[in-house]
């Protein structure tokens, strides 16, 4: 099927911008994709993601900003539940040594590129991971609290839309007890102001842009000093 289905043979610029976000390779600008959410509209943002497989898209700001953060992290780095693995695929591309990994349960769209056959599980075990980083983590609490509980993660840093939300593993979670549920394992969360930079499936053309639901969280072990490493 040719990625420019659902945009209009009159706008061309528009088509490239979908080229962009389909291929592994090229990676778009956060203005370009701000711009296509809101000529494709709610709906029409919404059915494009679902045809395509796409959670979140990634930007070139987004992945600037993300890779800086991750750099100061320690190694091991490990992606969970990474999908066709174009995050990491780019992050390597800005000096930060992460491994790709993704138990291959969701029927995606396109190629998986670089990406290990493994649950969250098994990549823990075998990589035992001082960092780790969640795009989009299904809708399963259980998930989420198997990297908090690992012996090894001292940084979880999960990309998606927070607590509360439907389709984040955090559901169940209200915003107010965030931090009273991240102590119990051991951990405090921060958010990362580089979510304004995120686009994902849910959000919606606003008068001044896009909703921006994308919440980025990084739950750091309790006897890490976080202003050392990312300097806040």
């Amino acid at each position: 099927m040719n990625e420019s289905y659902y945009i209009s043979h009159n706008s061309e610029s528009y088509g490239f911008v979908v080229g962009k976000i389909l291929d592994v390779n090229s990676i778009p600008r956060y203005a370009e994709v701000v711009d296509l959410v809101r000529y494709l509209g709610k709906d029409g943002w919404l059915r494009f993601c679902s045809r395509f497989s796409l959670f979140n898209v990634e930007t070139f700001e987004f992945v600037v900003a993300l890779s800086s953060v991750l750099r100061k992290l320690p190694d091991p780095k490990v992606e969970v539940c990474a999908g066709r693995g174009k995050l990491s695929f780019w992050l390597r591309k800005f000096g930060v040594d992460i491994i790709a990994t993704d138990d291959y349960s969701w029927r995606l769209w396109g190629e998986r590129i670089c990406v290990e056959k493994m649950s969250i599980e098994e990549a823990l075990e075998v990589y035992a991971p001082s960092t780790v980083i969640g795009s989009w983590i299904p809708a399963n609490e259980g998930y989420g609290v198997k990297i908090l509980r690992f012996p090894f993660v001292r940084y979880f840093l999960d990309i998606g839309e927070g607590p509360s939300a439907e389709s984040s593993w955090m559901h169940a979670i209200n915003l107010t007890d965030l931090r009273v549920f991240a102590r119990r394992y051991g951990y405090t969360p921060i958010f990362l102001p580089l979510a304004r930079w995120a686009i994902a499936q849910t959000d919606e053309p606003t008068p001044w842009g896009i909703s921006m639901k994308t919440k980025v969280i990084l739950f750091v072990r309790w006897d890490e000093d976080p202003r050392c490493i990312l300097k806040f």
